[in-house]
């Protein structure tokens, strides 16, 4: 229910527009600015769906902390790409998805429904490997667009998904090493 009013929000935060022109900020629209946004986009979907699991499945405050800021900064995110990809007059998923399109990192169903079976230590573990495999596919994708993309704004927010999710991942590590020596 909370993924289906999320989708809503950013559905509605979209179709607003930002009432700025509609061409792209500075430089010239590439194709690796666009692939980024949508491939992302994609990620942080599914990264609030996988932090939605933590609710019910774990007692770690510091895994309810994350659920809660992962949400709000991916829900930020999506509003973002979103509208510059509504902007650019571009769809939010590849025309195509094939292995080519897809971002790295996404979990399966089949692993989803995995993790969601899980409680206590085992969902935390097996959570901070889900989540940490995420974010190693958005630090991909971010690396792409640094090297390929030429949009300032998007090259940005590249930046800053790097080095946010750089430290989540180390955080995450820090966790499951701890929980690990604790079952």
């Amino acid at each position: 229910m909370r993924r289906l009013v999320l989708v809503c929000c950013v559905l509605l935060a979209a179709c607003t527009g930002s009432g700025k022109a509609d061409r792209p900020a500075s430089g010239s629209l590439s194709d690796a600015d666009v692939a980024f946004a949508q491939r992302l986009l994609a990620q942080d979907d599914q990264a609030t769906e996988v932090v939605e699991l933590v609710e019910g499945h774990t007692t770690r405050p510091e895994l309810r902390q994350l659920a809660k800021d992962v949400t709000v900064s991916r829900g930020d995110e999506i509003v973002k790409l979103q509208e510059w990809l509504q902007r650019w007059g571009k769809p939010v998923q590849p025309e195509a998805a094939d292995s080519e399109t897809l971002p790295p990192g996404l979990l399966s169903d089949e692993q989803l429904n995995q993790l969601d079976a899980l409680t206590g230590t085992k969902f935390d573990l097996a959570f901070a490997d889900s989540l940490t495999a995420l974010h190693q596919g958005a630090v991909r994708l971010a690396e792409a667009e640094l090297a390929e993309g030429s949009l300032g704004e998007v090259r940005q927010l590249a930046e800053q998904v790097k080095s946010g999710r750089q430290a989540e991942i180390g955080q995450l590590a820090r966790w499951k090493q701890a929980w690990s020596q604790g079952s």
